[in-house]
């Protein structure tokens, strides 16, 4: 649990075609970090929901398609 004065923070990192993108964010209250957190997650959970194929950059030999 976060006491008085604790500065709380959260990091992202994303993969692009120019490198990663590292991004730190800064919150208030526990809460607003839980908050975060669960909405970073549901979005990526949504989106993951609409990928039908990704691409890794690599030759894979033994894949399973998301049919």
């Amino acid at each position: 649990m976060a006491g008085a004065g604790d500065v709380l923070t959260f990091g992202t990192r994303s993969g692009t075609r120019h490198g990663v993108e590292a991004h730190v964010f800064r919150v208030q209250t526990s809460r607003d970090l839980a908050a975060w957190t669960h909405a970073l997650v549901q979005g990526v959970n949504s989106a993951v929901l609409f990928v039908r194929e990704v691409n890794t950059g690599k030759h894979c030999h033994d894949c399973t398609g998301f049919d």
